[in-house]
């Protein structure tokens, strides 16, 4: 294996871009002529209509636009898909923040005030001033833990329709920390009651709710997180191996520190430290100052070099950020979350839901063949393989 290939695959395997994914990202955030320079790199080694990464094409918006102020602009080329896939963009996220506030308002029957976070927040907030320039595939909102249930019965009755992987969802409400709906008039909304998947404890939630700030929508006030839990929330969420968000939690956290240059890094670590999160920013800031020098400032550094972190929460980052978890891991990780919920939980109360977990995920993935399912899960936990549940029917 060349070492260029090693440096990539380890560099996806723990939530961060490729080489090639670096360019693009410099031609996207450098504001001087380097980013041109980065550009005609990128540019050279790719081919837009067959080669594009999931990440190369969510950046695709934001370079162009960075680079359209960049002096010796001039001597830029611009492939029509590139000015295309901007346009659309802003198309679609139009469509996108009308619809996010028609189910604000919708929540709004029931007194539930939620929480619009990632994406959409950084957009809200002007740390993405230009709507062009982020991409969405759908809007998340956080609702308080205990509204959960009405909420979901709410939306429903409003039309909206679960993914067909959530179809077991009412069981679980303490293992997973969101769930996808879709709906013709309202499009697709991630919904949280937990806001991130490595920390499903209401203390988390309550965090979230005692720390936002009032923005607006079409002159509707809306609240989203301060800038320090935006921060925290782009880097965690961002490192956990989707190929799409390896490059794009690199702009929001860059763009983030932009837009707050004020930001307090002392809040971001308290943050972190009630979280349980400080590996995954320890890991963020190490890269980002590799990447970036200039913009992590040496306050950010010093604090999150600070953050104590213990090896549980060590292993949390570890088991969160391979492309694949492990079985071992998974089971790790599901015990990990219920004793962030109920820490005086014994050992075997805690397998068991695990285990009635496992069984409504397997009855519904597995569509009915659940014996089948354990067999293939069991030999997976004895082996330590990587495991996805019904994987065996796709093949």
């Amino acid at each position: 294996m060349t070492p260029s290939k090693e440096r990539s695959e380890n560099s996806e395997s723990f939530g961060l871009p490729s080489p090639r994914e670096e360019e693009l990202l410099k031609a996207a955030l450098l504001q001087s002529t380097d980013a041109i320079e980065y550009w005609d790199d990128w540019i050279g080694k790719v081919d837009l209509e067959h080669d594009l990464t999931s990440g190369e094409r969510r950046l695709l918006p934001l370079a162009y636009a960075n680079l359209t102020t960049c002096a010796g602009v001039d001597t830029v080329s611009f492939h029509p898909k590139i000015i295309g896939l901007s346009k659309r963009t802003l198309y679609y996220n139009t469509i996108l923040f009308n619809r996010l506030l028609a189910v604000i308002n919708v929540l709004e029957t029931i007194g539930v005030e939620p929480i619009v976070i990632k994406g959409a927040a950084l957009v809200l907030s002007g740390v993405y001033p230009k709507a062009a320039t982020r991409v969405m595939a759908d809007y998340d909102l956080l609702v308080p833990f205990d509204r959960k249930r009405d909420v979901v019965r709410l939306l429903v009755d409003a039309g909206f329709q679960f993914l067909p992987r959530w179809n077991w969802y009412l069981e679980p409400f303490s293992q997973v920390h969101s769930i996808s709906l879709t709906s013709e008039n309202y499009g697709e909304l991630d919904l949280h009651w937990f806001p991130l998947a490595v920390c499903k404890a209401e203390q988390a939630n309550s965090l979230y709710f005692a720390h936002r700030q009032p923005t607006a929508i079409a002159d509707r006030e809306i609240t989203i997180p301060v800038p320090e839990l935006q921060w925290v929330h782009a880097v965690v969420h961002g490192l956990q191996h989707d190929s799409a968000d390896r490059t794009q939690w690199v702009c929001d956290a860059v763009k983030l520190i932009e837009r707050y240059p004020s930001i307090n890094w002392e809040q971001v670590t308290h943050f972190a430290q009630t979280l349980h999160v400080g590996a995954f920013l320890q890991h963020a800031t190490d890269y980002l100052a590799r990447l970036f020098p200039e913009t992590i400032e040496g306050n950010c550094l010093a604090s999150i070099r600070r953050l104590k972190i213990t090896e549980t929460e060590k292993r949390v980052f570890t088991a969160s950020v391979r492309p694949r978890e492990r079985m071992r891991e998974q089971f790790f990780l599901r015990k990990y979350d219920l004793q962030q919920q109920q820490p005086e939980l014994s050992t075997l109360k805690c397998w068991f839901k695990i285990y009635r977990y496992w069984l409504h995920a397997a009855s519904a993935a597995s569509n009915g063949s659940v014996l089948r399912e354990g067999f293939i899960a069991v030999g997976h936990l004895l082996s330590n393989k990587s495991y996805q549940m019904g994987e065996y029917r796709k093949k």
